[in-house]
């Protein structure tokens, strides 16, 4: 009951007014007193440092929610842990007097150390002020702002202070960098862009969200007017989440944004000059196709989206260096995984179909014999006997 008070306030279903609170209070048996404030602490898993299927991923953020009970809420009497989606937690610690900020940052910042390093994740942690219920939604809210605008930070707490900064820091992009693009090396253009933001970051406390996208449109602007000028069109390299919608995942740390720069540079030097044998753009799509081998409708579309390169372009990229289609690498490494489960686990065979991304067993069966010459049970069996021989 109280969980669901808070998260419908948190979500307006209940009007952020004094009377309708206390309507709510009553019908929910929460005993607040006039004297009681409320700190709104809010966690957020900025990334984490694997790749998770979104069953893997729910189960940390339980995991999270948790240990936030367990580690944080446990100062406060009555305190309240409501889970946000999407990584985010949000606890409000209903207080009677002052809370000792220090103090509490102090065991949060060890909180979240340890949370880090167990589940190999980054966190950040902003706490608020003190305010009456009727304020803890526009509290809330300002700490969502005070994330979004966190682009540097990471593993720590932040305190929320009553600041409003209107000016964003974005260097200007260097003259040269179009030269070094159309003429290359492309060593020199990559050592350019990390001494670049080297520089930025030293500067990090005027870095906002607003800067990566100003500096997101800059640099997309810059490459496309040089492959313009060597006669390229964008769109035969680039797919269209890269040209009409933001990457938004690249646009939350001032790091993401780093490494998608240097990819995108990568690629579109590839495109303009001779490009290398073998290139990261094979070796991420491979990794991305392993790790999404139970997913029945994987299209080469999809994954050409991921990695925000035209499908066409993609295809005749990767077969050159792979010497197959993605189509044939995908069915390859799906048969590879239904080998090991057979061999290795107890599964049905039609959980192994599924596992491996088939949800037609006989059409599973007709592919696995065509590539092994044995069927799915007979493959089981000789398994079993190479390891008790």
């Amino acid at each position: 009951m109280k969980e669901r008070f808070w998260l419908d306030l948190i979500q307006q279903v209940i009007p952020s007014t004094i009377d309708k609170i206390n309507e709510h209070k009553k019908y929910h048996h929460l005993l607040y007193t006039e004297y009681t404030t409320f700190l709104p602490i809010l966690f957020h898993v900025q990334r984490w440092k694997k790749e998770l299927s979104v069953h893997e991923e729910k189960l940390r953020e339980n995991a999270l929610q948790n240990a936030v009970n367990e580690e944080i809420a446990k100062f406060t009497m009555d305190a309240h842990v409501v889970n946000l989606g999407t990584g985010y937690i949000l606890v409000i610690l209903p207080l009677e007097k002052a809370a000792n900020i220090e103090e509490l940052t102090c065991n949060i910042n060890d909180f979240i150390s340890r949370f880090a390093l167990y589940f190999s994740c980054e966190l950040c942690c902003y706490i608020g002020n003190q305010v009456p219920i009727e304020e803890v939604v526009s509290m809330v809210h300002l700490l969502q702002d005070l994330d979004r605008n966190n682009v540097t930070k990471s593993n720590q707490t932040i305190v929320y202070k009553n600041e409003k900064k209107d000016s964003c820091s974005i260097p200007l992009l260097p003259d040269y960098w179009s030269s070094l693009m159309k003429s290359g090396p492309k060593e020199k253009f990559l050592d350019a862009i990390n001494q670049y933001f080297k520089d930025w970051k030293k500067s990090d406390d005027d870095i906002n969200a607003q800067s990566l996208h100003l500096f997101y449109q800059d640099f997309l602007q810059s490459v496309f007017y040089v492959l313009q000028v060597k006669g390229i069109q964008a769109n035969q390299v680039f797919s269209q989440n890269l040209l009409t919608e933001k990457p938004v995942k690249v646009l939350k740390s001032l790091d993401f944004l780093q490494d998608w720069v240097i990819y995108i540079a990568d690629v579109a030097m590839n495109q303009l000059h001779v490009p290398q044998e073998k290139g990261s753009v094979v070796n991420i799509v491979k990794q991305y196709i392993r790790n999404h081998l139970g997913e029945q409708r994987l299209t080469r579309e999809e994954i050409a989206n991921y990695v925000y390169l035209n499908p066409d372009y993609l295809t005749r990229l990767f077969k050159k260096q792979t010497g197959v289609s993605i189509s044939e690498y995908l069915q390859q490494q799906r048969i590879e995984y239904a080998k090991e489960l057979l061999a290795r686990t107890n599964l049905p065979v039609s959980e192994v179909a599924l596992s491996a991304g088939y949800s037609n067993f006989s059409y599973f069966s007709t592919i696995f014999k065509k590539a092994t010459e044995l069927n799915p049970m007979e493959y089981r069996k000789m398994a079993l006997s190479s390891d008790k021989s």
